[in-house]
This record gives C-alpha cells, sequence and structure tokens, in this order.
C-alpha cells in the first residue's frame, strides 16, 4: 500500500539526472542539484526496494513450493536470484542506513519527527520548498511536513 502512496512522487525527472551525476552535490563544484520531494538518491531507493521486493518474493514463493512443479532448473535459478537480491539489497541498506543517520546532517531528524524545517528544506528539496511555500517574503517559517 506505501508504495502506491509513495508512486507518484519516485517517478524518475531530468533533474534527477543531475542528482545522479553529482550524487547530490557530494562531487563536483557547482551548486546542489535542484530536487523536489524526492531526491534521485531516495528515488534510486525506492525502486530498488520495489525490484528487489518483488524478486524476492516471486522467487521465495518458487522455493516455498517446490511441489508445483518446477524443475530443477528453476528452483536452481530461483534460490541464486534470492541470493543475489539478498546480498545487493543487505550492501544497499548498509548505504542507505549509514546517510539517514551519519551521512546527512538534519535527515535522521527528519524522518524521526516526520517534518523538516524551511531552511532544511529549501537547501535540500529546493523545487519541492518553492511548490509549498510560492511566496517570497522573509518571515519566520514553520516546519514542512
Amino acid at each position: 500500500m506505501e508504495t502506491l502512496l509513495w508512486f507518484r512522487y519516485n517517478i524518475p525527472r531530468k533533474e534527477d539526472l543531475t542528482w545522479f551525476k553529482t550524487l547530490g552535490g557530494m562531487f563536483g563544484s557547482g551548486p546542489r542539484p535542484h530536487t523536489g520531494r524526492v531526491n534521485g538518491g531516495e528515488k534510486g531507493w525506492f525502486w530498488l526496494v520495489v525490484v528487489f521486493g518483488l524478486a524476492s518474493g516471486i522467487t521465495g514463493i518458487i522455493m516455498d513450493f517446490p511441489i508445483w512443479g518446477q524443475t530443477r532448473l528453476t528452483m536452481q535459478v530461483a534460490h541464486v536470484v534470492h541470493a543475489s537480491v539478498a546480498v545487493l539489497f543487505i550492501t544497499a541498506s548498509f548505504g542507505h542506513i549509514y546517510l539517514g543517520t551519519f551521512g546527512a546532517e538534519g535527515t535522521f531528524e527528519a524522518m524521526w519527527t516526520g517534518s523538516v524545517d524551511a531552511v532544511w528544506a529549501k537547501q535540500h528539496n529546493d523545487l519541492w520548498y518553492a511548490e509549498k511555500r510560492p511566496e517570497k517574503d522573509e518571515k519566520p517559517e514553520p516546519a514542512l511536513s
């Protein structure tokens, strides 16, 4: 169900290519790439979870029910795909956990509270910030969620 709720935010856009070229501004000397509510890395993680989840789910069902008439080759391929996807997913998870806790300042707090302050939103998700706060006043800004 969560996948359907977040699908619309995770459709790849042109600015995501710029995000991937600089890995969100970590490489290169230019300014931080423009991002909407979800940046290119978050979209990549979303699609990795969707694709790897489907792959491990399908191969897991194949392995759980060998009485459905699968051949030995089908079972062997299912085992290899299932194990490979699991190793890749766990490896990617370590990188994701690092970036969500220590790697990007303010990210853990955003996940913990479910909102970010306007300064963080303007710096990290400028297109989303402009969409949420189209007026250009300099008044104190509340947190966005």
